[in-house]
């Protein structure tokens, strides 16, 4: 279920916004939600990566990787 909401913004921003979004060939609603959606998980996707690092704290490459192995040459 989609809740409409309101913001006051500035007339400039708001245009500059839906010419940015139309050259995207998208909409600032579309944008907006996208953002949101983003802003409302950021903290949890912090702390599965936290948490992910942590389970796989053990694991060990077994040596110290040059500069050329991590460039992948």
């Amino acid at each position: 279920m989609l809740k409409e909401i309101t913001f006051n913004i500035e007339e400039t921003l708001i245009q500059k916004a839906i010419q940015v979004a139309h050259n995207s060939h998208t909409t600032i609603d579309a944008e907006f939600r996208s953002w949101l959606k983003q802003y409302a998980y950021k903290k949890n996707q912090s702390t599965n990566y936290a948490k992910l690092m942590k389970e796989l704290s053990h694991v060990q490459a077994g040596h110290t990787f040059s500069r050329d192995e991590l460039n992948g040459r």
